[in-house]
């Protein structure tokens, strides 16, 4: 395997080194869009106002054809028209939008319809449903749809002014009125519009506290059944080995004392990280002989089971100053996991330190198949599911985006890359 870290040392350069693909901590998956939420409803009003105002046009066609015993094309023709855009907005939710500003054109020319032509009466039914108009944009909760139709509207009243001036009084009145109920309907569509305003941001903060909450809950849960993992498993193995051999030694007392110490820092880590306290944690100087007993320790039965070796292979004496229960659990504890799990029987897994300016870079390599090329190309984000190990070993795939979680909040960056001779090298970049 290619010595990644053979390139680096006191005084080179700092940041990414060539070769390292950065990983990002991928999202949690716990998702709630209110906006999502809130077009959904405006989709379900502008249905239901299609609806109603199909059976109102149809039974004012009806009505008309048993007085005059004619029929109202104009009005057929509306009908028609919203029905293909009700189904249109049913085939197609996308289309909200353009096709609400369409029904608003095509009940304009219906009133234009009812308009002409200019002959008496001045003043006609039509004139009295027509502030109507502005409260189908105030129903929407669309402003612009609003003021587009008082517009419409005032013009409109304009327009019947300039055709049959002068107007006599009662006519007069009455278009007055109708501006006046306009305006009024106007400015009831922009108190609903600011209510309704007002409403989608605290539906959206408290939309967002929840996903805060949510996600929160769901990382703690992920790190602790998954970092709780390692060390149990080493409890767990100790304790078999002392159930065969008849009883339990010394060392396998004092390895349990040290293996349930870890899973009790694990949790007071967890808890720390989300309560935003992690500068009331204590740090200490991590040597990489401590990081290769220590991992050694915890993962000894899973390494003797497939007849794997940890090895320091650089770095021997180098350190950094941080918060040991993080590092040594949470993140390289993850990584040499995944080593482990994707290492063939018989392998022998690398820990290596180097310095580079400022910062110590901590590898952990592995003779596996290396990460999957699309994994490194599409900017690292978390699995949807992890895949088997070598031996068939199973996880959740939150093993990588815990690491980078952990590793972010020591000051540090988590990359990752696929070594020249095959196998798959992780790096962690802390602060020196």
């Amino acid at each position: 395997m290619t010595n990644t870290v053979s390139g680096a040392a006191d005084g080179g350069k700092t940041g990414q080194a060539a070769g390292w693909v950065p990983f990002q901590p991928a999202a949690t998956g716990v998702s709630l869009d209110s906006d999502r939420w809130l077009g959904l409803l405006g989709l379900r009003s502008f249905r239901i106002l299609l609806w109603f105002g199909i059976a109102a046009i149809v039974s004012l066609i009806v009505r008309y054809t048993f007085i005059r015993d004619e029929i109202p094309w104009a009005d057929v023709a509306t009908a028609a028209t919203l029905s293909l855009v009700l189904w249109l907005v049913t085939k197609r939710p996308a289309w909200l939008k353009p096709l609400s500003w369409a029904v608003l054109g095509v009940l304009f020319l219906d009133a234009l319809d009812g308009l002409w032509p200019p002959v008496p009466p001045a003043i006609r039914s039509t004139h009295i449903l027509m502030p109507m108009l502005v409260l189908y944009g105030a129903l929407l909760c669309d402003i612009a749809i609003t003021l587009a139709a008082m517009a419409g509207v005032i013009a409109l009243c304009g327009f019947t002014w300039l055709a049959y001036a002068p107007l006599a009084p009662g006519d007069s009145l009455m278009l007055f009125d109708v501006v006046l109920a306009t305006a009024l309907s106007g400015a009831t569509s922009l108190g609903i519009w600011m209510h309704h305003r007002r409403l989608m941001r605290e539906l959206r903060q408290q939309a967002e506290e929840l996903r805060v909450e949510l996600e929160t809950n769901h990382r703690l849960t992920a790190v602790i059944s998954h970092d709780i993992a390692n060390p149990l498993a080493a409890l767990m193995g100790t304790l078999e080995l002392a159930r065969l051999d008849g009883g339990t030694g010394g060392d396998d007392v004092r390895l349990m004392e040290r293996m349930a110490g870890r899973i009790a820092a694990i949790i007071d880590t967890v808890r720390v990280i989300n309560s935003d306290r992690l500068g009331e944690v204590p740090t200490e100087v991590v040597t990489a002989d401590r990081m290769e007993i220590e991992l050694r320790e915890v993962f000894s039965g899973r390494l003797a089971a497939k007849n794997q070796t940890l090895s320091l292979t650089a770095g021997s004496g180098l350190g950094v100053r941080t918060i040991p229960g993080i590092l040594l659990n949470s993140v390289l504890g993850n990584l040499l996991s995944n080593a482990i799990k994707f290492s063939p029987p018989g392998s022998r897994i690398e820990l290596r330190a180097a310095r580079e300016g400022e910062r110590l870079r901590i590898e952990i390599c592995d003779r596996g198949a290396g990460f999957p090329p699309e994994f490194l190309q599409r900017g690292v984000q978390r699995m949807r599911s992890s895949l088997p190990g070598t031996q068939g070993e199973k996880g959740c795939g939150h093993g990588l985006n815990i690491v980078a979680l952990h590793v972010s909040k020591l000051g540090g960056t988590l990359e990752i890359m696929n070594a020249e001779n095959g196998g798959a090298a992780a790096s962690v970049v802390l602060p020196a």
